[in-house]
């Protein structure tokens, strides 16, 4: 037995477009265009599923569902709008009014369809039936469509002319009789901003949808139109119309491709419901040994480099036991190798490499190509101060000492894997289909990246300030609201203007790309997507992402943060420190005489000791640590978990390595540089970042006056 569909919509056109393509997928359609005969086909027909516009002649389509009795309210329930809503009204209509699905218009039939079919709960075999169905009403609907389209565009310049009939008719009204007149406006410029888009009119749809929603605004705001007003929403039906000057062509393109468009709906399995067989994966086929929806934890690759083969075997029996992916060397040399043929994602270097420095390889290591961001440990027999401070220097986020039990260990790799999250791109995966999300996932998290899922779009605000990714992936089919208007919501938000979206979809019809796009879309794929495909479009959106951030955020000349970009994340830091009452310090740095060392051996030589020094933060501190270009010839550290005296004796040794680089001025002649600096700590100078600067700067100052190339930590009077 067919599931039949109740379509309450007064624009005759736009139900004359969608039926064909619902019945093309099997299913009963019953019209209705009044609220009225609503009422009484849904006591008549016991529809499976209701779609209801907006906006109807008889009322709004919104209260009306409401009202509806429990009982025929337990169906799905689709809610068409001709004017994009936002994400309160979104939550308003879905988990108030009982609403299903929310659908924008314009539509087109055959992402439309899809919408429609996949909110059923359908057995195979009735999967099956219906593609037989659709398979059988092929030619049929192919000849519909084309004549759909052609009718419709001799009607459009008569639907225009109404339009502006309505709206003339009302110019030199008395304020209190306008509201009547523009009413009737508003429905006309209602039906054709949604049913012209939808028959490929984009134009029209565009320029009417400014004409309604300028008409609802006078009548949210009480107030009468300005003199000018009404001729400029005149002038704006003038362009609609001048856009159907193109109409020829584009009827022609849209004949052409009407065959396309039939393929769009009967190729398409009844898919991603409830209780029917999935569609092709768009990553890899499942691994035998794992069921498709489990995803595979890629085991985490730690390098641990020193010169004892019985604790390397060590080891590497307790990275079995913790499922790490243990790589071995015992000669810096052997360490370089390892790590370009490998590309872990961690370290552990013993403090003491006979005849060479485990301080100079953990340099060498985050020099490698794609290992600059690297969390490094060091271990060594003790926990002498000076090797505390020296591993600090070299970026150390861990200090170990031997023995080392299983549990230490453990808990170390744990730390820096967590750490290396935070280098990791982050992708968000909006898809209703659990299986495929988690098969797409699982290729995602093999090639390095941190992954998460979300199956409900109205969260899709509340997911995004939790997981901040670089990235989303997304079905144009979901629950409660189209992929399109999911895109919408995002890109209203300032921060995530600029954050990549890749639509995935069964559909390539050219429409569909167009929608996706104008709804702020990056990218369109076509499903089954090739997994090397996916991975290509992917990386290349997180590396174009990741440029702009960086241009963005990062002062060219030195490598390290611009000033904006370095203070919120040192607030977010501090932040985090409150939180967990741990210790931060924050320092500030400024080259010293610098305008002399310009005026003595030329600007550039003033910009190759600023690129030097930028280096050297760069390269010598720890992935958690924020290093930024405060301002001029001055630079800002703000670390973690350390106390103002430890962060002193590390940024000494930053001194102290300054001053041993040599420089080349602009004629060639040698010359040093050194730098002064103020340590503050919270929460001993502070418990704000403004304080903790402000007690940064004035030690800076103290160190210039007591001579210049020293770090100042103590209280100063």
């Amino acid at each position: 037995m067919p599931k039949t569909v109740l379509l309450v919509d007064d624009d005759t056109r736009f139900r004359k477009l969608m039926v064909p393509a619902l019945e093309a997928k099997g299913l009963r359609v019953v019209e209705a265009a009044f609220l009225r005969e609503a009422e009484r086909a849904m006591a008549a027909a016991a529809p499976d599923l209701l779609i209801v516009d907006g906006l109807l002649p008889d009322g709004d389509g919104a209260s009306w569902i409401d009202r509806l009795p429990r009982a025929q309210k337990s169906v799905p329930i689709v809610f068409i709008s001709a004017f994009f809503r936002s994400l309160k009204d979104y939550t308003y209509l879905t988990k108030t009014v009982g609403v299903t699905l929310v659908l924008h218009k314009p539509l087109r039939p055959a992402v439309f369809a899809d919408q429609i079919t996949g909110l059923f709960k359908q057995n195979g075999e009735e999967a099956e039936r219906l593609e037989a169905v659709a398979a059988e009403l092929q030619g049929e609907l192919q000849g519909a469509l084309a004549n759909l389209v052609a009718e419709y565009a001799a009607e459009l310049p008569a639907k225009l002319d109404e339009l502006t009939q309505a709206l003339r008719a009302a110019q030199g009204l008395a304020p209190h009789r306008l509201p009547g007149r523009l009413t009737a406006a508003r429905a006309l410029a209602h039906k054709l901003a949604g049913t012209a888009g939808s028959y490929g009119f984009l134009e029209v749809s565009q320029h009417c949808s400014t004409v309604e929603q300028r008409v609802m605004g006078l009548f949210d705001s009480g107030r009468s139109p300005r003199q000018t007003e009404l001729p400029e929403l005149l002038a704006e039906v003038e362009l609609a119309r001048n856009s159907l000057q193109t109409a020829p062509r584009q009827h022609e393109r849209l004949q052409e491709t009407a065959g396309a468009l039939v393929e769009a709906i009967v190729a398409r399995p009844v898919a991603n419901a409830p209780g029917t067989h999935p569609p092709p994966a768009p990553a890899a086929q499942p691994r035998a040994e794992q069921p498709p929806h489990e995803p595979v934890e890629r085991q985490v690759r730690l390098l641990v480099v020193d010169e004892d083969p019985a604790f390397l075997e060590y080891l590497r029996q307790l990275g079995r036991t913790l499922d790490l992916q243990i790589i071995t060397a015992t000669t810096p040399t052997e360490a370089v190798e390892r790590a370009v043929r490998h590309q872990p994602e961690l370290a552990l270097i013993n403090v003491v490499l006979q005849g060479e420095s485990s301080f100079s390889l953990a340099h060498d290591l985050r020099t490698l190509p794609g290992l600059d961001g690297m969390p490094l440990a060091f271990i060594a027999d003790d926990g002498q101060v000076m090797n505390r401070v020296a591993a600090a220097h070299a970026g150390g986020s861990l200090f170990l000492t031997k023995p080392l039990d299983e549990p230490a260990f453990a808990l170390a790799a744990q730390k820096l894997a967590s750490l290396s999250e935070v280098e990791k791109p982050r992708v968000l995966i909006l898809d209703q289909d659990g299986a495929q999300a988690a098969e797409t996932s699982r290729l995602l998290q093999e090639a390095g990246m941190v992954v998460a899922t979300l199956d409900d779009p109205l969260r899709i605000l509340d997911r995004l300030e939790e997981l901040r990714p670089d990235l989303i992936l997304l079905e144009v089919v979901l629950p409660g609201l189209s992929g399109f208007d999911v895109c919408r919501i995002v890109r209203q938000a300032a921060q995530w203007q600029d954050l990549p979206m890749l639509f995935m979809a069964e559909s390539g019809e050219p429409e569909s790309r167009v929608a996706a796009f104008q709804a702020g879309g990056d990218d369109y794929l076509v499903k089954p997507i090739l997994r090397e495909e996916l991975l290509a479009r992917v990386r290349m959106r997180l590396e174009r992402a990741r440029l702009l951030r960086d241009r963005a955020y990062r002062d060219p000349l030195t490598g390290v943060l611009l000033r904006r970009a370095f203070l919120e994340s040192a607030a977010a830091r501090l932040a985090e420190c409150r939180r967990h009452h741990r210790n931060l310090s924050v320092a500030l740095l400024d080259c010293d005489d610098f305008r002399a060392l310009n005026e003595k051996h030329g600007q550039l030589a003033g910009d190759k000791v600023l690129a030097g020094l930028g280096t050297l933060l760069q390269t010598r501190f720890r992935a958690e640590d924020v290093r930024g270009r405060w301002a001029g010839e001055e630079f800002a550290i703000c670390a973690t978990n350390q106390d103002g005296e430890q962060l002193r004796k590390i940024v000494e040794r930053l001194l102290q390595e300054l001053v041993a680089t040599e420089f080349a001025g602009d004629g060639g002649e040698p010359f040093r540089a050194s730098f002064s600096g103020g340590v503050a700590s919270h929460p001993a100078d502070g418990d704000t970042l403004d304080s903790l600067i402000q007690a940064a700067d004035k030690r800076l100052r103290a160190a210039k006056g007591a001579g210049r190339s020293r770090v100042i930590a103590n209280q100063v009077s």
